[in-house]
């Protein structure tokens, strides 16, 4: 292991231990904390603020009967009276067609989270408002949170009606108690929120002018401290600028901490679209998202041409790193990158099921290890000295048709 890697990015994360939910003050906090690593190196950071659709709960409740749940609400649904919105109950399990037969007029709880498909029956259903459960009936309430989920752009396109997120047990109990009818009340502020990504370039040390990009999202889940996901990631771009400033390579590198990739790849998506005149320049992308856990794996998903799965297994081989490598699409921030014919990987160091928690309130240091974050961060320092002073970049700036067709299924542009 090179010396002294990773010790600065492990110091780095265990100071982004807070929550810091993009579009809060929260937000900013993570921003300077960030600029004033970046100002350490001896580089200056620019900002760049973006508009963003966010809405803050006011109250969101099921009632029925004697019977009031906590409740999440989903942001951007709508709200609805002072009153509530007092409809009959159907429990719609799958929302399949013989599910919503009679749907119309009723409050509509599902076994699953929304899809494209499943909304745009719920709608065409005539359903006035619906309901989703998270966790499991077996949670303890004292240390579990009750999050707020996200009305997506593609479903409000297709109709907005108001819902809520209740916990598993609470959905058993509704179910089993079977009333006639629920009131759901869910109001809510729904305006644009100030949003921001931090960049930082590095000139490269000839006349090569194809811009790498690195990045790695800063924000976190509600209620989650983020430091598996991804004040991990975050902290590994600080060291690998820092490394790079003192190491030039033959191209330029700009380095992106985005926001909002918890509220659907929101930071990610406005940087694309405000550098559309730059984007021909950008060869390639490199995104690290999750890192560090103590029970876990290293993992790289190319959305590039195969040549650089082996690439990246050879590479693990000799420098005795385990790594697993696949061409597949990875739902974080080189998403909309590689929209864009822009090659990309994404490495991660996943946890196992059981070991690691994200989106969750104990995503903390307990999880997290310095020697497995420091593994990570040199092969990946491994494979970027590999690539960036080549004579010849040499991932081809394309994308494959199957990985632009599964980013248009993750995109919710067209169905599987």
């Amino acid at each position: 292991m090179m010396e002294g890697i990773g010790r600065r990015a492990f110091e780095v994360m265990g100071r982004l231990n807070f929550v810091r939910e993009s579009g809060t003050p929260q937000e900013m906090e993570a921003v300077e904390l960030i600029c004033s690593e970046i100002r350490k190196s001896g580089m200056e950071p620019v900002v760049e603020e973006f508009q963003m659709e966010h809405s803050y709960i006011q109250k969101a409740e099921l009632a029925y009967g004697d019977v009031r749940c906590e409740a999440g609400g989903y942001l951007l649904s709508g709200s609805t009276g002072e009153e509530g919105l007092t409809a009959p109950f159907l429990y719609a399990q799958n929302a399949t067609e013989m599910d919503l037969v009679d749907a119309a007029g009723k409050i509509l709880l599902l076994n699953q989270r929304l899809t494209p498909e499943v909304y745009r029956r719920v709608i065409a259903s005539g359903a006035v408002g619906f309901l989703t459960f998270t966790g499991t009936i077996i949670d303890d309430r004292s240390i579990t949170d009750l999050p707020d989920e996200s009305l997506q752009p593609w479903a409000r396109e297709i109709g907005i009606i108001p819902g809520l997120v209740i916990r598993a047990e609470d959905a058993m109990e509704l179910v089993r108690a079977n009333p006639e009818t629920v009131t759901l009340t869910l109001r809510q502020e729904e305006k644009l929120v100030p949003a921001h990504n931090v960049v930082v370039d590095l000139p490269g040390n000839g006349k090569n002018d194809e811009c790498i990009v690195l990045g790695g999202h800063y924000d976190t889940a509600q209620f989650s401290p983020g430091v598996y996901d991804n004040g991990a990631g975050s902290a590994i771009l600080i060291e690998l600028l820092e490394y790079f400033k003192e190491h030039p390579v033959r191209r330029p590198l700009r380095f992106v901490w985005f926001t909002a990739e918890e509220r659907g790849l929101v930071g990610s998506k406005a940087y694309v679209k405000a550098h559309q005149d730059e984007l021909e320049k950008i060869r390639f992308m490199v995104n690290v998202d999750l890192a560090a856990p103590l029970l876990g794996s290293d993992h790289a998903c190319v959305m590039a041409e195969e040549g650089l799965v082996h690439m990246i297994t050879y590479l693990g081989r000799e420098k005795g790193f385990p790594i697993e490598a696949k061409q597949s699409i990875y739902s974080s921030d080189a998403i909309p990158f590689s929209d864009q014919k822009i090659p990309a990987v994404n490495f991660f160091r996943v946890g196992v099921n059981g070991g690691v928690k994200i989106h969750h309130r104990n995503d903390d240091l307990h999880q997290v290890g310095c020697e497995n974050l420091a593994r990570t961060t040199e092969f990946i320092l491994a494979f970027l000295n590999r690539t960036l002073d080549a004579v010849v970049f040499p991932v081809p700036r394309e994308v494959p048709q199957k990985i632009t067709d599964d980013i248009d299924v993750y995109l919710k542009r067209k169905t599987e």
